[in-house]
């Protein structure tokens, strides 16, 4: 039986961890380095989209702090 397909699911299979935390050049990210900072991003976005939805609007003093 085949898998369905999944729209925006993005799969990516290493044989190793080292694979995975190369750099493909200098200066450039490794995969695990671009899957990382997208879940850092997912969930500080998933968090502010969360208390706008209750309401609530986070005030930043733009330097890290609220």
């Amino acid at each position: 039986a085949k898998t369905p397909a999944r729209k925006n699911t993005v799969c990516l299979m290493y044989d190793k961890d080292a694979e995975a935390a190369a750099r493909p050049a200098e200066g450039e990210w490794s995969a695990r380095e671009i899957v990382c900072h997208l879940l850092a991003g997912e969930r500080g976005t998933q968090g502010f989209l969360a208390e706008l939805v209750d309401g609530n609007v986070r005030m930043y003093d733009g330097f890290g702090g609220m």
